[in-house]
């Protein structure tokens, strides 16, 4: 049979393209994490083990429906990391709700290359984050107009922050149900900064987002990397935690969504 390039009769592996429906309903991957010290990798297939405890949990306490399901790994040495990957029907919709916060800093200086330094480490900033500023007119800052932390800087009690005009924005998992900001790319440096101080009314806008998906998704505004941030999947957490694992006890864990790569399988599990 000579070769043909119809799609009606070629085996699925030679037309793949990045996809997370995969012939069932669309998944997200979530890594479960867990401090090595409770040997849930090295005990996972005991009976009525921590890893069997904690998967039950997600799957009946939940309604998490499990289409993957990973054996433990360890990593990072003595004690280390256990953990595993699960793949589970995403059935999160593109609803969500924005932390928005509005304070008055004082502007200690404005400077060239798009640079402001405010008087306090209480502001929140992050790669990518939204700033707005309400009031003052002065170093060339327009009010009403929203920038974006293209850079930013502490030293205990003072803020700098490198400002830019634009953004490319991203949604977090590529599917592009995630909010339009929830991260991005930060443009070139706003130039027009000339040196002042003033009062100034900021709002900085979070983007610690809810999700209303099975797994209770909920994307924590700390992460300051540009391209992934930290999305744990509270509703998991909170069935782990009521079902009352003792081994687990004072450990560190969590539930974090994995974000897509340009394969198939997610890897980034940003924790």
């Amino acid at each position: 049979m000579p070769i043909t390039n119809d799609p009606q009769i070629l085996s699925n592996w030679t037309r793949t393209f990045d996809t997370s429906n995969l012939g069932t309903r669309k998944l997200a991957f979530y890594q479960v994490s867990l401090d090595g010290d409770v040997g849930m990798a090295a005990d996972y297939q005991d009976n009525d083990s921590v890893y069997y405890r904690m998967v039950r949990a997600i799957q009946e306490a939940a309604g998490g429906e499990l289409y993957y399901l990973g054996e433990p790994q360890h990593q990072y040495g003595t004690p280390g990391t256990d953990y595993f990957i699960i793949g589970v029907a995403d059935d999160a919709q593109p609803d969500y709700a924005y932390l928005e916060d509005t304070n008055t800093y004082t502007v200690v200086e404005t400077d060239v290359n798009g640079w402001i330094l405010i008087d306090q480490n209480e502001l929140y900033v992050g790669a990518g984050i939204p700033l707005q500023f309400n009031t003052g007119v002065f170093g060339g800052i327009v009010p009403g107009k929203r920038y974006y932390a293209r850079d930013f800087d502490w030293d205990g009690s003072q803020t700098w922050v490198q400002l830019s005009d634009t953004i490319e924005a991203k949604s977090a998992d590529g599917t592009g149900d995630y909010p339009p900001n929830s991260y991005g790319i930060p443009g070139a440096p706003t130039q027009d900064f000339t040196s002042a101080t003033g009062e100034e009314d900021i709002t900085s806008y979070l983007y610690d987002i809810i999700w209303t998906g099975r797994a209770g998704d909920t994307q924590w505004s700390c992460c300051s990397d540009v391209i992934f941030k930290s999305i744990f999947a509270y509703r998991f957490m909170n069935a782990i935690q009521d079902a009352y694992i003792p081994e687990i006890g004072s450990a560190d864990w969590a539930v974090i969504r994995c974000q897509v790569t340009d394969g198939v399988y997610p890897w980034y599990c940003c924790c």
